[in-house]
């Protein structure tokens, strides 16, 4: 992989640790923002990350209709597609899945576990059966049909999948402590909510570690998602 193609849905959700591994493994970026620049062709040596937003897939938005189609398109050539939230959720729509408002929101520190029955090797060495991870999201989907359920936690039966060069997980594991403060500067209104899967502020920014842990999977999972044969 030469270049990551990274397409933001918002200005505040951005690629965070993301942008230190390419630069760490001398991948290129370019970023495109969907809802102001058209969607690019995507060449075979050229990865495609897409970030969240606090929009809906199925909300009626044109630029994210577009994407869905676009995305569909590469993931009939077997493209390299990860998704991170909103991300994920397009491609989870772009396969075919539902996507739906979820039986609970999530925003801040919860686990996700590593299904038992999942056969890829790969991936059972980079994660643990259980992962401390980040979330901000209020829908989830259904896994896609002809895809490997990756996670899943009491709030959602997928939190995420692979098919192919094709990768979705609701939760993030790119986020910094500074775009996790751009997420509650730009969506106070998430976290003014209650919930049993909603933290405050405070329990969100608390631990600086939780932020270099869930980096280290992210490193770990691109490492693979990039350059290994699937």
């Amino acid at each position: 992989m030469e270049k990551i193609i990274i397409v933001k849905h918002v200005p505040f959700e951005g690629p965070g640790f993301i942008s230190s591994w390419a630069e760490e493994n001398k991948i290129s970026i370019k970023t495109i923002c969907s809802w102001d620049e058209d969607l690019p062709d995507i060449s075979d040596d050229e990865g495609l990350v897409l970030m969240g937003g606090p929009m809906s897939v199925n909300d009626d938005i044109d630029f994210i209709e577009k994407e869905i189609l676009w995305v569909k398109n590469l993931l009939k050539k077997n493209h390299k597609v990860l998704g991170i939230c909103l991300g994920a959720q397009i491609i989870a729509k772009a396969l075919g899945a539902l996507v739906f408002k979820g039986k609970e929101s999530e925003i801040g520190w919860f686990p996700v576990f590593l299904d038992k029955s999942i056969e890829n090797e790969d991936l059972k060495n980079i994660f643990n059966e259980s992962e401390l991870v980040f979330h901000w999201h209020g829908e989830a989907f259904d896994l896609p049909v002809g895809a490997k359920r990756i996670f899943f936690n009491d709030a959602s039966d997928c939190q995420g999948f692979y098919k192919g060069n094709a990768a979705g997980f609701q939760f993030h594991m790119e986020t910094q402590m500074e775009t996790a403060e751009a997420l509650i500067e730009n969506c106070p209104e998430d976290i003014e909510k209650t919930g049993v899967f909603i933290q405050t502020k405070e329990e969100i920014l608390r631990d600086n570690k939780n932020f270099d842990s869930i980096n280290s999977l992210m490193n770990r999972f691109l490492d693979w998602w990039a350059f290994a044969d699937k």
